[in-house]
């Protein structure tokens, strides 16, 4: 779910924007750890047997590419199944790399980069391999960038490092504008944020109801929330996004804790 906020659907054009160093360096380094990992899943997919350094290529920006095709099947052994094949490498948000006819062809953007990944993939068994799951996996890097542009950063921080079983959970979130100028806010409150824990929602957000204030440059809202316990024991992850968009971007924050047994 959390990932999901930040794959957007985008349309194409044959206009090529320019990748600044950094980007490019951050869109190589995403790009490797989604090769290494497709590497290190050979034994966990059959399909997948082929894969090697052959399957990596280098776009018009000199951003990796990764393509590869399966040997063909045994046709008596697999007649219903086909070979599997993908394609994935991030482009500029204008840009087409591969051909759009090919496959469940996708393209998943970050429009304050202004760049997107785009790609491919034919055969995608039940529990089989999936380019996309890892994509969405190490695209967070590239998801955390993005929101270092917004004019309004989030974060969030606990009051412990952990909590036992049952304990509630005290946390702090601060909104500051990074911007050149004053902007019109809606305050810090449980109708001006959505959270979620685990990938499930514990609040969502109800704008209408929350006031707006104006935030100088360099200014900060601060404030304490508290949220129930929790029954089970092991990590925790809470996901905070706050209701004002910035070019259909929100700006969020993660924290990750342990809730332990209290052994008395």
């Amino acid at each position: 779910m959390i990932i999901l906020l930040f794959l957007s659907s985008i349309s194409y054009a044959q206009s090529k924007p320019t990748i600044e160093s950094s980007l490019k360096d951050l869109a190589n380094k995403v790009m490797d750890h989604i090769y290494v990992e497709i590497l290190n899943s050979k034994n966990q997919y059959p399909g997948l047997k082929d894969f090697g350094p052959e399957s990596l290529l280098r776009n018009q920006y000199g951003i990796d590419v990764i393509q590869y095709k399966e040997a063909s099947l045994d046709s008596q052994s697999h007649p219903l199944k086909k070979p599997l094949k993908f394609g994935v490498t991030i482009v500029g948000l204008n840009d087409t790399y591969f051909d759009p006819g090919q496959y469940s062809f996708f393209n998943f953007g970050f429009d304050l980069l202004e760049l997107k990944f785009t790609g491919y993939q034919q055969g995608t068994p039940k529990d089989g391999f999936d380019i996309q799951k890892l994509i969405e996996k190490y695209g967070q890097e590239l998801w955390e960038q993005q929101l270092k542009k917004l004019p309004l950063q989030l974060s969030i921080k606990l009051d412990n490092d952990q909590f036992n079983v049952g304990e509630p959970i005290e946390f702090t979130v601060t909104l500051t504008n990074t911007s050149r100028t004053a902007l019109k806010v809606k305050d810090l409150n449980l109708q001006s944020i959505a959270l979620w824990y685990n990938n499930e929602k514990i609040s969502a957000s109800d704008p209408v109801k929350t006031k707006e204030i104006v935030l100088a440059v360099h200014k900060s809202i601060v404030k304490k929330f508290q949220i129930e316990g929790f029954a089970e024991a092991g990590p925790y992850k809470i996901f905070v996004d706050y209701v004002m968009t910035f070019k259909g971007i929100n700006p969020t924050a993660t924290i990750i804790f342990d809730v332990v047994t209290n052994e008395k």
